[in-house]
């Protein structure tokens, strides 16, 4: 089983479109995401976690379909970001509130 399938997955900014993107990550393997600035790295990943919407193409994580519309495969999954920029008045407890609206609205 892939933990991470891609298939014919397009999205459209003004200026920049990602895609087609095809991409199957077999379960248990480990990868690196590397690539120029502007190349859709975050676009991809941010797709991938169902925080932005495709406009085209199918995407599963751990067999499950996902994207916005689909909230549940998240809770199975971790996530790391290398850099999130808060304000520096910021507490645990408001990052924790900001963490719980981000992902409700997604």
């Amino acid at each position: 089983m892939n933990s991470i399938e891609v298939s014919g997955v397009v999205k459209h900014y003004l200026g920049f479109t990602l895609g087609p993107l095809d991409l199957n990550v077999p379960q248990g393997t480990i990868v690196g995401f590397v690539g120029e600035n502007g190349a859709g790295k975050s676009t991809t990943l941010r797709a991938i976690l169902g925080l932005t919407r495709v406009d085209a193409g199918d995407i599963r994580l751990l067999g499950e379909p996902a994207g916005p519309e689909y909230p549940r495969v998240r809770e199975r999954i971790g996530v790391v970001f290398d850099d999130l920029s808060l304000p520096a008045s910021f507490t645990v407890g408001h990052a924790g509130e900001f963490g719980r609206r981000m992902m409700q609205n997604c």
